[in-house]
């Protein structure tokens, strides 16, 4: 073979170079296993799409359950991202085409989409409200304290106030928020109950032995009991209009008129009470309390004459702290659950017909609860309790609170 003979060494170097060059590039051609690029390495999800949400634009912060349902969700709940304007969502449950999520705790008109990992794009945006679940509705001073609540057929609401320690009578708030007096105050500083009756009349009771039957603009008027040991705490309408009351000494009362009136024997003290049909039997619910127990009773109302067999519905006292929580307000729902008002900071406990329980509405819900009343909608209402540090400073102010329940409540009778 006929050798090449470099003369200048500045070629010879750089023949050398390309040699060795082919050579890298060949040695390169040979591996198979090359490292693939970062571009190629990323992931390149769809877009998500959103076709359908329930509910459909309206919700409440920090409480509805809402479901969208689309497609290029994926199926790992944490791969998922789902915001309310600037607020991400929880998400309860996830598959490709369907999202289950807690609405966030944030209010106003905002826009719902969805973003997944890998895709470069969010979905497709929809309008969506979410509305407060609590909310005080009027501005009280910190001298004024609302007690007892009702509410009429027109949603104007009955209240007890207190003002500089002296007793106002029964104020009526529309529900434009015009506040007026109903009627003066009688002998009361307040009432610890009040129900709308016929005639739109209001019936309350003051831990004393009478009901109170006030019209607008005059004084109140007693129907008393016979014992003079009785005190009245609660009263209801049943669905014959006439009123059953109850608290301590040992009878619950039934009036049909100052007149027409009937005690009925029942030892344990009662806290609070609500009348209701299940469809079947029209029942009276009684909250009691003693040193030992803490319960709620019902007995069948079989007629204005005749109370049935108290039977213990639920045992307040095996599932929580006697000592530090009792029940102050009853009330229940069209569907039969019902709500417990308390005194300590889990304030409101549902408990379902199959006897299950849990706190409603947890973290937005945290003063003590004095009095219940349900408006013709979904709203129910509570006289809430203020709250002193050991300073005796006023830490939460006593108001009014609308609670946004999703529900309507049990008929109240004497108002329907």
């Amino acid at each position: 073979m006929e050798k090449i003979i470099y003369k200048n060494k500045t070629v010879k170097a750089f023949a050398n170079f390309l040699f060795g060059l082919v050579i890298l590039f060949m040695f390169a051609s040979c591996n198979e296993d090359l490292t693939p690029s970062l571009w190629e390495d990323k992931p390149k999800g769809d877009t998500p799409v959103i076709s359908e949400v329930s509910p459909a634009s309206i919700a409440l912060a920090g409480v509805t359950t809402i479901t969208i349902k689309g497609s290029n969700f994926l199926t790992d709940a944490s791969k998922n991202y789902v915001y309310f304007g600037g607020k991400q969502a929880s998400i309860l449950s996830s598959s490709s085409t369907e999202l289950v999520v807690k609405a966030p705790d944030v209010t106003g008109d905002l826009k719902l989409k969805v973003g997944v990992f890998g895709a470069e794009l969010f979905s497709n945006e929809i309008p969506y409200t979410l509305e407060a679940a609590v909310q005080s509705i009027y501005g009280f001073k910190d001298f004024e304290l609302p007690y007892a609540l009702a509410v009429d057929a027109n949603n104007n609401i009955f209240f007890s106030l207190v003002s500089d320690n002296n007793g106002k009578g029964i104020m009526k708030l529309t529900p434009d928020g015009t506040l007026t007096n109903f009627a003066p105050k009688g002998g009361e500083t307040f009432y610890n109950s009040l129900k709308v009756g016929p005639s739109n009349k209001i019936y309350g009771v003051r831990n004393v032995r009478a009901v109170f039957e006030v019209s607008e603009g005059t004084a109140p008027v007693a129907w008393s009991a016979t014992e003079s040991t009785l005190k009245f705490v609660d009263l209801d309408f049943d669905s014959q209009k006439n009123i059953w009351t109850g608290g301590t000494g040992g009878k619950i009362y039934r009036f049909t008129s100052a007149t027409d009136k009937k005690g009925f024997d029942f030892a344990k003290d009662i806290t609070s009470l609500r009348v209701f049909n299940d469809g079947v039997k029209e029942y009276l619910y009684v909250a009691t309390t003693s040193s030992t127990e803490k319960a709620v009773y019902r007995m069948q109302i079989v007629s204005k004459d005749e109370l049935g067999t108290p039977e213990k519905y639920f045992d307040f006292s095996a599932n929580f702290d006697i000592l530090t929580k009792s029940i102050t307000a009853i009330t229940l729902s069209q569907d039969g659950d019902m709500f417990l008002g308390l005194n300590t900071s889990e304030t409101i406990v549902v408990v379902h017909p199959d006897g299950t329980f849990s706190s409603w509405y947890p973290g937005l819900i945290k003063e003590p609860v004095i009095n219940f009343t349900w408006d013709n909608g979904n709203n129910l209402y509570y006289s809430r309790g203020k709250i002193t540090n050991v300073g005796g400073t006023i830490t939460s102010q006593q108001l009014i609170i609308k609670v946004n329940m999703e529900k309507p409540g049990a008929p109240y009778y004497g108002r329907n």
